[in-house]
């Protein structure tokens, strides 16, 4: 089973290898900040299957295959969501399939991840900032007022620049 700690382990690589995207990949290519996880759909389907159905509205089916298209926006927002979810999944197995899947498209558009001498990636810190929110959480996750439409906030906080 993927941990919490496992999962912001390849957010990092996949954060690196985004961030390491050839220059011939457009910056953008349209604005992705309407794309957020519904309190209905958390409620409904639990936190990690509403990400699921935002990364297909934005990427497509992971079975098809994934195409990075533009660096920012889409990347930017993909991160984000990742970032805010992983805190607070009920099925670390979903996330962890979908950082996979983009690691794995990442590459095949020319990403790459830094290594050192002995083969082991460098540097996870860049994840989180402050260790304590990289600690799974325990007991219930709280209750969200249910205002449909609404882009969702957690109270994780991460340092960075995605």
């Amino acid at each position: 089973m993927t941990t919490t700690q496992q999962l912001y382990e390849k957010l990092q690589l996949l954060k690196t290898r985004f961030a390491s995207l050839p220059e011939s990949i457009p910056e953008s290519t349209g604005d992705t900040s309407q794309f957020f996880i519904d309190p209905e759909d958390i409620l409904n389907m639990g936190t990690s299957r509403a990400l699921n159905k935002v990364f297909h509205w934005m990427w497509g089916y992971k079975d098809r295959g994934i195409r990075i298209t533009s660096r920012r926006s889409q990347v930017s927002t993909t991160l984000r969501l990742l970032k805010e979810t992983i805190p607070v999944a009920d099925d670390h197995s979903i996330i962890g399939l979908w950082i996979d899947a983009l690691d794995k498209a990442a590459e095949a558009a020319g990403g790459s991840v830094i290594q050192s001498g002995a083969g082991e990636t460098t540097d996870y810190s860049l994840v989180c900032q402050d260790p304590s929110q990289q600690v799974p959480r325990t007991g219930p996750e709280p209750r969200r007022e249910n205002t449909r439409g609404a882009r969702v906030r957690t109270h994780t906080s991460f340092g960075g620049d995605s």
